[in-house]
């Protein structure tokens, strides 16, 4: 056996492992930091609505114009259109939607609102015609026609405007405001 072969191959193969030693430290390493930046990104929702042309980003504390313009135009058309048979299923899916603060006294409001509609069989329809955005309340106005009817059928008409106010928790939008004003909005106020 040559001594001198031995010795250079031995030599060559304690070198091949050092390198790998290197390789595998740096391949390791950037693992652990893919695995952080993994777990400790900011994750971004794109949903596309079906009442909405326009893609709506939410992120966990915020959304677009789109996203809450779709929810604002949902809710406005869902505390509008009620009837004595319907009262209690628009108190039930607006109040999912409430955040914490204002829950006990918009359901209370709501409540006390869908007795007198049941108890004086009255309807109401809401008829959208404008949405406006905000921004820097995190406002929709929902402009339309309210026409409330009776049970003899008579029918009053005004032209209302819901102003529903939002905040974004775990990426999903909670209302923390909802009021209304008669007349129309001015876009862009």
């Amino acid at each position: 056996m040559n001594a001198e072969k031995l010795h250079t191959s031995h030599a060559s193969l304690m070198q091949d492992n050092r390198y790998l030693r290197v390789i595998t430290v740096a391949l390791s390493m950037l693992t652990l930091a893919l695995g952080f930046g993994l777990v400790f990104r900011k994750q971004i929702v794109v949903i596309v609505p079906s009442n909405d042309l326009t893609k709506s980003t939410y992120t966990a504390t915020s959304a677009d114009q789109g996203a809450l313009s779709s929810w604002g135009l949902y809710i406005a058309t869902l505390v509008g259109n009620v009837t004595p048979s319907n009262g209690d299923f628009v108190a039930n899916e607006l109040g999912h939607l409430l955040a914490p603060s204002i829950y006990k006294q918009v359901m209370s409001s709501i409540s006390d609102q869908v007795s007198k509609i049941q108890q004086d069989q009255l309807t109401l329809q809401f008829s959208p015609s404008a949405v406006a955005f905000n921004q820097n309340k995190d406002e929709v106005s929902v402009d339309g026609w309210l026409t409330t009817t009776d049970s003899h059928g008579s029918q009053h008409r005004q032209e209302l405007t819901y102003h529903v106010y939002f905040t974004v928790v775990n990426y999903q939008p909670h209302v923390v405001g909802l009021t209304t004003t008669n007349g129309s909005i001015v876009i862009g106020q």
